[in-house]
């Protein structure tokens, strides 16, 4: 969750962007912690044609997310100065590795919300597209496992409908 970040008059506030583990059956919270990193606001929960981006996944012990960052939440909400890869402790929320995947510079722009795809889980691999016409796949640890270069030059949120794209390259 993150903080609103916008106070009275157009100020922006201290902003806050922590995860949360709640325990549903106890009705408590197991642990919270400070995010490193910010995702723009309005893709945490945003939807596309049926598809929603920010989906993170279990595996194992662990909570792995690859998303664009927003790390100064001054900047309109779009803004994304790169992607990281995180790898989580779900069972005590600590942060076992973080690490910038993809620099902005190499997205064709840095203040479209359509920077990258939904991510698709292919057993420890995770694949998605950017803006660029990139295809990549990291591997559980985050590192790359191969990357395919200009595929497509339109936004990913398109192929993400029916993960067309990922059929071309499998």
């Amino acid at each position: 969750y993150h903080s609103a970040g916008i106070g009275s008059g157009g100020t922006f506030q201290d902003f806050l962007s922590k995860r949360v583990c709640y325990d549903i059956g106890n009705d408590k919270v197991v642990w919270e912690k400070t995010n490193d990193h910010i995702m723009p606001a309005n893709s945490y929960s945003y939807i596309y044609g049926g598809v929603q981006y920010s989906k993170y996944f279990i595996k194992g012990d662990y909570l792995v997310k690859i998303f664009m960052v927003k790390d100064d939440p001054a900047t309109p909400y779009y803004y994304a100065n790169g992607i990281f890869f995180e790898k989580i402790n779900k069972n005590t929320g600590e942060l076992v590795l973080s690490k910038k995947i993809i620099a902005a510079a190499e997205f064709n722009t840095n203040t479209s919300l359509y920077i990258m795809s939904n991510v698709i889980e292919d057993g420890n691999n995770f694949v998605f597209g950017c803006n660029n016409g990139n295809i990549y796949c990291y591997d559980i640890n985050g590192n790359l496992a191969w990357k395919k270069t200009n595929l497509y030059k339109r936004s990913p949120s398109i192929h993400n409908r029916d993960y067309r794209w990922y059929d071309w390259i499998k």
